[in-house]
């Protein structure tokens, strides 16, 4: 029953938006994988800071059953509950009615220059600590004693199910860089100018081209039957070669 309970609050807190959403922002700017290891190397240690204390707290001899410890950690989780359950009902409220802008936070308008111990340190703030779920999971961990490789599996698997989202979209970057996190996007409007590119004027080769194969049109609507400027430049220019 404990590793049940570990594996549920661990999948709860790896999709708790508030951090979620802090990583999303993180991980799309530049040097983005460099940031984004650093933030979930910093969500790793505050899983570890809160299983460690939790383990030392209760000496490694978890309460014995219909005790004053075991009772209190039982209404515990009966309370954390009852909040988890205040706020669902709050949000499916909330769900039609409109929302009032809010201000971002500071370090989103800076998160290009952000160094990845700021990044580190984002993920230890206390700001964005899913608290509820972080005191679900200690008040489960109180039960566990560590006295076999089972218990270390089921404390291991819990702070890796809690990084599940965060590790699985951390390596897809790495594997898979995008133009913001390989580096900074060159600035398309500085490029040396090219007859035909993209949202410029037309390539005079190719409308020549067109009013040849398509003699019994007018030139002026040629665009009506062939879109200007193509989707697909580099396949109209390897056409006329």
């Amino acid at each position: 029953m404990l590793v049940l309970n570990l594996m549920l609050i661990g999948v709860a807190v790896a999709l708790d938006p508030l951090p979620l959403t802090a990583f999303l922002v993180v991980l799309p700017s530049q040097r983005g994988t460099v940031k984004g290891a650093a933030f979930v190397f910093g969500w790793l240690v505050s899983l570890a800071i809160v299983v460690t204390v939790t383990v030392l707290a209760t000496g490694n001899n978890p309460p014995k059953p219909a005790t004053v410890p075991s009772l209190a950690s039982l209404a515990i989780k009966i309370a954390l509950g009852l909040v988890l359950v205040r706020i669902a009902i709050r949000h499916i409220r909330a769900r039609g009615r409109p929302k009032p802008p809010k201000k971002p936070p500071k370090w989103q308008e800076h998160v290009d220059n952000m160094s990845p111990w700021f990044a580190l340190a984002l993920a230890l703030a206390p700001t964005l600590q899913p608290w509820v779920l972080i005191g679900a999971g200690a008040a489960t961990v109180v039960e566990a004693k560590l006295d076999s490789w089972q218990s270390f599996l089921a404390l291991f698997l819990y702070c890796a199910l809690a990084s599940s989202s965060y590790l699985a979209m951390e390596i897809y970057a790495v594997i898979r860089p995008g133009p913001r996190t390989a580096g900074p996007v060159p600035d398309l409007d500085r490029r040396p100018h090219r007859p035909g590119d993209y949202r410029r004027e037309p390539d005079h080769r190719l409308v020549a081209h067109r009013q040849q194969a398509l003699p019994h049109h007018h030139p002026d609507r040629i665009n009506l039957i062939t879109p200007w400027p193509p989707p697909g430049r580099s396949a109209y220019r390897s056409f006329l070669a």
